[in-house]
């Protein structure tokens, strides 16, 4: 998946996490971990969310957070879930995000 996000702008990403197929749920994890190109780290429980009728995380991005990212390159939204009982899975292919950038530099 490809998608562009503009710096300075406040986003929720829709994340669903499958394992063999099937979409993981939160009481299967103690910790899911959403990096965003090394820059940003939101954690389930914690920030992120969960909506269990979708089976969709929800990774919420402040300003602050997407002015952080690098312009015009691409950052990886990657996944790392760590299981009752201590396993730890990362996504094989992260999630790539453009940034286009921002004519300002100010939080509203």
């Amino acid at each position: 998946m490809h998608a562009i996000l503009k710096r300075g702008d406040a986003y929720t990403i829709p994340v669903r996490v499958t394992v063999a197929g099937e979409i993981l749920h939160p009481d299967d994890i103690e910790t899911a971990e959403f990096t965003l190109g090394r820059r940003v780290r939101v954690c389930y429980p914690g920030a992120a969310g969960y909506d269990p009728e979708t089976g969709v995380f929800s990774v919420p991005l402040a300003q602050t957070d997407t002015f952080r990212l690098p312009p015009e390159l691409p950052a990886a939204l990657d996944v790392r879930v760590r299981f009752h009982g201590g396993n730890v899975m990362g996504l094989r292919r992260p999630i790539v995000l453009y940034m286009a950038d921002a004519g300002s530099r100010e939080v509203l």
